[in-house]
């Protein structure tokens, strides 16, 4: 897929996010994948303009010589394969809802809080 073809999917996506969240009212759990996929979307967006602006200056930078710009550009090149391959590896092991996510993340936020609240219950007990 073009860095164009990318961009232009996840504008797309963020704006279907935007919609549907609009049109469900934008609030309570039943929202939460909208929101993430609509916030996945605009994350793309940022970092491919981002990833361009920086490729742009290292490959384009009249500081260098020609053979300094073609490396860097070969270590760019490798740089995208290796992220290709593992974004690959990353999408095929972790499947799972945003509702599971969010329910984990919840979860882990509440253990945490607790934990805190025992500890702080022992050193009150001590003073």
């Amino acid at each position: 897929m073009s860095e164009h073809e990318t961009t232009m999917a996840a504008a797309q996506g963020a704006m279907k996010g935007a919609q549907k969240m609009q049109k469900d009212g934008g609030v309570g759990e039943d929202a939460l994948p909208s929101y993430i996929e609509m916030m996945s979307n605009v994350t793309v967006i940022d970092i491919t303009s981002t990833i361009r602006e920086v490729i742009f200056k290292v490959v384009l930078d009249k500081s260098v010589d020609s053979a300094t710009r073609s490396k860097r550009a070969a270590a760019v090149k490798a740089l995208g394969d290796i992220f290709e391959k593992t974004k690959s590896k990353k999408l095929a092991k972790d499947k799972r809802s945003a509702r599971h996510l969010y329910q984990s993340a919840a979860a882990a936020a509440m253990e945490a809080t607790m934990a805190k609240m025992r500890e702080e219950e022992g050193m009150a007990d001590i003073d």
